[in-house]
């Protein structure tokens, strides 16, 4: 027996927090992290305080997603 898709809406909230811009994701008011810019890198922050550094943003954005599937069920 085969599982439905489901589709689940991301939403990313652009903020300006002194002087830098903070994109935040949740899905149904439960917060998947945050993705900030430091230097040539981005920064994806959990909302439990692990950091994860990556290249691009789409990577550091798929980080969080992936995180959340991960532990969803927690």
């Amino acid at each position: 027996m085969s599982k439905k898709e489901k589709n689940i809406a991301i939403i990313e909230n652009e903020r300006m927090i002194k002087g830098q811009v903070v994109l935040d994701l949740s899905i149904d008011h439960r917060s998947l992290g945050t993705v900030t810019q430091s230097g040539d890198e981005f920064v994806a922050k959990l909302p439990n305080g692990e950091v994860f550094r990556a290249k691009q943003q789409d990577e550091a954005v798929s980080f969080l997603i992936r995180e959340y599937h991960l532990h969803q069920g927690r």
